[in-house]
Parts: structure tokens; sequence; C-alpha cells
């Protein structure tokens, strides 16, 4: 699996479609407000299991193809990015379940805002997404609360929070009527491991991942440029000297999406890469002709928020 599937995987994975689960879960409630029955909530299930499968499709499709050929026409379920790298997405999806325990809390210290652009191929930029990434010292679970830039929809916000104790997604909504939530479990190491290293075992094939120097300070932290070349795709990383307190859980290269045996088979690369955070990114597919650039904008580490799960009704638990 080369880097820029690997950041653009860890990327996906928190940009599952949270409107449309706002809306299966009101139509939920109001099926469960009428007393439907247990037979009528086990559709109700596996119509929220096939729309979480086509979300997730819907954003591997966006980001690497038609997941259902692969380079030769194969339509077994191999799906095929433009490099010719093939993953098993019925891999990804047998491990996604319903039925999944979850922690009763989930407290975190601090944020960091992150804003993400990016060019199509056609030189347009799309529109910002900007998050709060949630800091906490817990490397059992992560968390982050997505953000409307224009501000127009304060009212509503929409936290998803990995936990990967207990291999669970949790997806909190609220607006000012309610609290909502889902979770549903996906073994993320499980996933990692389900995709295939390159040929030659190495995680940027013939390209290079070298310091330049280079040095500049972003929100007070001292970073470092790093250069990343291969024959599809460039980029460029400033990356902090040391680790950001409580956000050396997901930004790093001790992001527990990373797992042992990805790093075995990525030995040279991961050696070499730094201990501290991905401040800033840019980074440019040569193939597919688009661009996208990664930047945190504001650290707070004196902003602590917890969430009870207790407040967040889940429509799809019996009471």
């Amino acid at each position: 699996m080369n880097f820029k599937s690997l950041f653009i995987l860890l990327i996906s994975l928190s940009f599952l479609s949270y409107d449309a689960h706002s809306q299966l879960l009101r139509k939920i409630k109001r099926a469960a407000s009428q007393g439907v029955s247990r037979a009528v909530e086990k559709t109700v299930e596996k119509e929220v299991e096939k729309a979480t499968q086509r979300q997730l499709e819907k954003t591997f499709r966006n980001l690497y193809g038609d997941l259902g050929e692969n380079t030769e026409g194969d339509t077994t379920g191999q799906g095929g990015s433009s490099n010719g790298t093939t993953y098993d997405f019925s891999k990804v999806m047998g491990s996604i379940n319903m039925n999944v325990d979850t922690e009763s809390e989930y407290s975190f210290t601090g944020l960091a805002v992150i804003e993400i652009k990016s060019t199509n191929k056609k030189g347009k930029e799309e529109d910002p997404v900007n998050f709060n990434s949630f800091l906490t010292d817990n490397s059992e679970y992560y968390g982050m609360e997505f953000i409307d830039p224009e501000g127009k929809n304060d009212s509503e916000k929409s936290i998803i929070i990995m936990d990967h104790k207990n291999n669970a997604t949790v997806i909190l909504v609220e607006n000012e009527e309610e609290k909502s939530s889902m979770a549903f479990g996906m073994d993320y190491g499980g996933m990692m491991d389900n995709y295939p290293v390159d040929n030659d075992g190495n995680s940027l094939g013939n390209g290079t991942f070298e310091k330049t120097g280079n040095t500049k300070e972003i929100l007070g932290y001292t970073c470092e440029e790093y250069r990343m070349e291969s024959e599809d795709s460039e980029g460029t990383y400033w990356i902090s000297k040391e680790p950001v307190e409580g956000l050396e859980g997901f930004w790093s290269k001790n992001s527990p999406l990373i797992t042992k045996k990805m790093k075995e088979q990525n030995s040279s690369y991961f050696t070499s890469f730094p201990d501290g955070n991905i401040m800033e990114m840019y980074f440019t597919d040569n193939d597919e002709g688009v661009s996208s650039q990664m930047k945190i904008i504001k650290i707070d580490t004196n902003q602590p928020r917890s969430f009870e799960l207790a407040d967040y009704p889940n429509p799809m638990k019996a009471n």
C-alpha cells in the first residue's frame, strides 16, 4: 500500500456523509415512536447497514474510481485505482456490524482546527472542508467534529468518534431540537491489513521521502519540511519536531490505524518518518491532475469537551 493511498484512506474514513446519517436517524426515530414491530426494526437495521455501505462505496469511488472494476475489467468486487493497485472492498464491508459496544463517555482535552482544500483536474477549487480534531491523551479513541465553513448551520453538529478499543465508530448528531446517535462496528486494523502492499514491498515504490533542511514556525511549533516524490505524485509536508500534546494519536506515524503488519512491510518508510505531527501538507497527483492541501489552522489545548452517550439516544437500540 503506497503512502498516497494510506493518507487518503485515513481521510476518507473520517468523512462518511454525516448528513445522510442524520436523515437516517430522524427516520428511524419517527418509526420507533410509532411502535414498529421488531421485524420492522430488523428491516430498518438492514437498510441502515446498506446505506452505510453505499456511503462508504461513494467515498471510495470518489477517491479511487469505480469499485466494481479493476484494471482488467474484472467485476468480482476487486476495486482498482489509477495506478493499478487493487483491493477487495468486500473485506472492508465484511468488517462492519451494527451491534457494537461503546464507552459510556468520551472526553477530550482540547481541539485542533483542520482545513482541507482541493482542486480538481479541471483546475476548479472544491469547497473547503473544516473540522475540529479533538485532542486526547487516550490512545483508545479519536474524535472529530465537522464545521460549516460559512457558519450557516451552527446549531447542527455532527461528531464522529473512532473507538479503537471496541472497534466501533460512533456518530453523534445534534441540533436545536434533539440529540441522537448511531454506532457501528468496524475493525480498522483488519481493514488496513487487508490492503495489499506494492509488489516490491516499498511503500513509495521508486519514489523518495526526504528532509529538505528547511524549517518554519506553525502555531508556535517548530516544523521541518519533507518532500515526497514518486512517478505519479509529489508532496510537501511540514511536520513538527515534537509531537503536539493530545494530537499524536491520529495525525502521526503512531496512529492506531497503522498496524504492526503495515510497519513491518514498509519498514524503510516508517523508520524515516519523524515522530511529530503533520501540520501542513501539499499534495499533487500528477496522473489524475488533482491537488490538495491540509493545514492545521488553530490548536487550543485548553478547551475540554465530553460526550456522554446517555445524552444521545440511539434509536437502533431497544429501550
